[in-house]
């Protein structure tokens, strides 16, 4: 009579130590996955003829931020930064308020001596890429003068050189 208590106790145990298994299981599958890292944004501002900042970034959506600088520019190098999911949000919020995909692929001029900037955005599937020297249209502008203030007032990490 004993070795069948026993073998119910055991039973029980073993079954108890099973299920907390198999929900401690269920709990690591069904959290939420990470984030793949893709490109959101990615700006590049080129020399011209005198002073002005020459450098470059890509923002990824999962904040990431990798910047160069080259010239003209108080950051010279590589350095990294994170923006916050709220200032990564309001990027994209700008992207679709200033239409950046229903906006020409180049604004150009015959005239060589000014920067310019390429402007790359992939939003929801969408690619845009912008090349801006003269004449773009102001929500164009306003929206590089944006991302731009974002990236360039974040903190930055300098990141070593290879």
């Amino acid at each position: 009579m004993q070795f069948i208590i026993s073998l119910i106790i055991f039973g029980v145990i073993t079954v108890g130590s099973v299920s907390e298994q198999n929900n401690k299981s269920k709990i690591n599958t069904d959290e939420a996955e990470p984030i793949k890292e893709s490109l959101l944004v990615s700006l590049e501002r080129t020399p011209c003829f005198g002073m002005c900042p020459t450098y470059k970034y890509t923002i990824f959506n999962t904040g990431k931020v990798i910047y160069e600088g080259e010239e003209n520019v108080d950051n010279v190098g590589k350095y990294s930064a994170q923006l916050s999911k709220k200032q990564v949000s309001e990027i994209k919020d700008q992207i679709n308020s200033a239409n950046i995909f229903s906006l020409k692929d180049k604004y150009d001029t015959k005239i060589t001596d000014i920067p310019s900037t390429l402007l790359i955005i992939n939003l929801d599937g969408k690619k845009k890429k912008i090349y801006d020297r003269h004449g773009a249209p102001e929500k164009l502008k306003n929206f590089e003068k944006y991302v731009d203030a974002i990236v360039l007032n974040s903190k930055m990490t300098k990141l070593q050189d290879k």
